[in-house]
């Protein structure tokens, strides 16, 4: 009871103004000590757990879900850290966002939500387990009645919001603070205040007697203008620029309806709880695809990276490079290597170079023997051609009476060859044409 009293008296409020305003009978009951609830259902501080078969059950921790289950998790009534009025506060409920996000039995999370706002306290941790889920799996923020500032503002971090019907309200993306003086009221019954400060605390709780006193200016630029600054920027990240802002400005605290609010970006679609369900299989099994083509991913860099320490050991070895545990390429080790690399490159372009020309001077050789070799293919042909044609002429002449064809020394009929003409061939025919 103490902890919904401190939070209604001392808070910082995101809520619907109109909202808060159907609350005061309750409020009243509370501060006059009286419980609001006579017997909350255990349940409403649980999560439930859709199993696989569509079945479902509750639990505190989570950790009975079955293999492929969704986790549900309701946020309902005005927004506190500390559980009240047997709801569950957002301190609850971040522990078993996080539950469900370390459970690898479950594929999604579902947050049903149906709330107006309410205290800033503890809505950023409530908020940042939100987000911290959704990067792990699917989460789906299904309103389910209202979602309203604080609302949104934890809400806007699941992966997608989907509205039960087009009824249903969402935005009042803006930030108010609320609270009454009573101080006549209790002058009149007899009670005093007395407020003293230490000397050096001339600014505590200044604001706030200033807003007391009508100057409402510290108050809203110190505190409330701050945090809201902090939303606004908060769901814009979170919808990663799915607000349609090209017709009005959505961060003014209006209240849509989920058909407008389809429309101007702040959810993602209008559909029942079959239909959230559906779009969270959906989701998960989207990312379970994602999950393993990362995993793929994962085994080709590792064997890239073994084939890049491969080439690094083996440029090591060939270069003497002190070898180190670490085979991370440090700025100093790669301009080493590049320096080595270089030299090298430099090294194998002036052997190409002098291979090339011995290439070139080779090829020049092979076709002077060629043509050599051709050369004295025809020489050798000339020359047979020339002794066959001397045999053939001193045949004729020895067919000539009184012919003498006789060679001191030699009595051969026709000339032999090596392949050489006879110097004496000349003299041989001369010889014989003066004897004719």
């Amino acid at each position: 009871m103490f902890n919904v009293l401190s939070q209604i008296v001392r808070g910082i409020w995101a809520i619907e103004p109109s909202v808060a305003e159907s609350y005061l009978p309750q409020i009243m009951l509370v501060l006059n000590g009286k419980s609001v609830f006579d017997n909350p259902d255990p349940k409403r501080l649980q999560a439930a757990i859709i199993n696989p078969d569509q079945s479902l059950s509750w639990s505190d921790s989570l950790s009975n879900a079955n293999a492929g289950s969704i986790a549900m998790i309701t946020i309902s009534g005005p927004m506190m850290k500390g559980d009240n009025c047997g709801d569950a506060g957002t301190a609850t409920r971040t522990k078993q966002i996080n539950q469900a996000s370390e459970n690898q039995a479950i594929s999604a999370i579902i947050l049903e939500i149906d709330t107006p706002g309410g205290s800033t306290e503890g809505l950023i941790q409530f908020e940042e387990a939100i987000k911290k889920a959704a990067s792990k799996k699917p989460v789906i923020s299904f309103v389910n009645g209202m979602m309203a500032s604080a609302g949104y503002f934890a809400g806007s971090a699941a992966t997608e919001i989907i509205a039960s019907t087009k009824l249903d309200k969402i935005g009042s993306i803006g930030t108010m603070s609320r609270f009454s003086d009573m101080s006549k009221a209790l002058e009149a019954a007899g009670v005093v205040f007395h407020e003293v400060y230490a000397d050096r605390s001339t600014d505590k709780n200044k604001v706030f007697n200033e807003a007391i006193a009508g100057n409402y200016g510290p108050l809203k630029k110190e505190i409330l203008n701050p945090f809201n600054d902090a939303f606004i920027s908060t769901v814009t990240e979170n919808r990663k620029g799915k607000f349609n802002l090209s017709q009005e400005d959505i961060f003014t605290g209006k209240l849509y309806s989920a058909t407008d609010a389809v429309n101007n970006g702040l959810i993602d679609g209008i559909g029942n709880m079959d239909y959230a369900i559906a779009r969270a299989k959906e989701l998960a099994s989207s990312t379970t695809k994602q999950t393993k083509s990362s995993i793929n991913a994962t085994t080709e860099t590792m064997k890239l990276k073994s084939t890049y320490n491969n080439i690094i050991a083996s440029l090591k070895a060939k270069f003497n490079i002190e070898a180190t545990e670490e085979t991370v390429m440090t700025e100093e080790y790669a301009e080493h290597l590049n320096a080595e690399l270089g030299t090298t490159k430099g090294e194998l372009e002036t052997a190409q170079a002098s291979l090339t020309q011995l290439q070139s001077d080779l090829a020049a050789a092979q076709k002077l023997a060629s043509d050599a070799a051709a050369a004295n293919e025809t020489a050798k042909a000339d020359h047979a051609n020339q002794i066959e044609a001397l045999n053939e002429e001193i045949t004729e002449l020895k067919k000539q009476p009184g012919a003498d064809t006789t060679i001191a020394g030699k009595s051969e009929d026709v000339i032999e060859s090596d392949g050489i003409v006879d110097p004496q061939a000349d003299h041989v025919i001369a010889a014989t044409k003066a004897g004719f």
